[in-house]
């Protein structure tokens, strides 16, 4: 599926061809993909993973993925087979603590924009591992949805609501209640997209001992 595939089916639903209402659409499209990836993308792409090289007395590096979810970050110095986990800071847990260290082997990260800074500049050129969820492609053109298409309706109905939002009709706040719930606003999700989320949703339980 695609911006023109499931535009397709939001002008049949709202049985409505003309080219004013087919702009509005493909926006409702793509303002309702992306509402729904931020509920949904880890369950739907999972996380990605990269390694970068730090530059010795620099004190960040950038990554080529954009994360919209960081979760991890570990460092290997160039001397070492073994990556050590970095424990997240925040920029004045630095200013406080670590702004007059000398160059070492970082223990700490904070982010500033889409750099992550250590507390310490590298000593060495060691290996830095990212891990995290991806920022995923707007949906324009040929790009390919990442929903499956077992949810195509819970974006057909999103993006018929946005529609009918748009135009002022009445029914707006009824496909809004079949979308994603009647008590959306106060931070309570429901609906398809509660539905869909549910069905994402493949973490396992945590593990528990069990006594004998």
């Amino acid at each position: 599926m695609n911006l023109a595939t499931y535009t397709a089916l939001v002008q049949t639903e709202v049985d409505d061809t003309s080219t004013r209402a087919k702009n509005v659409i493909e926006q409702a499209v793509k303002d309702t993909y992306q509402e729904i990836l931020n509920f949904t993308v880890e369950s739907l792409v999972g996380t990605s993973e990269e390694d970068v090289t730090a530059t010795v007395s620099q004190r960040y590096i950038e990554t080529v993925n954009t994360y919209q979810d960081l979760k991890n970050v570990l460092y290997k110095s160039a001397t070492s087979d073994t990556y050590n986990y970095l424990t997240r800071i925040s920029e004045q847990d630095y200013y406080k603590m670590n702004v007059n260290r000398d160059d070492s082997t970082p223990l700490h990260y904070y982010l500033n924009a889409s750099k992550i800074y250590f507390d310490v500049s590298p000593i060495d050129a060691g290996t830095v591992k990212v891990n995290g969820v991806v920022v995923q492609d707007e949906l324009t053109g040929s790009t390919v949805s990442v929903i499956p298409d077992r949810f195509t309706q819970v974006l057909v109905k999103g993006s018929v609501a946005h529609f009918k939002s748009y135009e002022s009709l009445p029914d707006a706040r009824e496909y809004f209640k079949i979308y994603r719930g009647p008590y959306f606003e106060q931070g309570k999700i429901g609906g398809s997209l509660k539905w869909m989320m549910e069905q994402t949703n493949t973490k396992e339980k945590p593990l528990t001992m069990k006594l004998r």
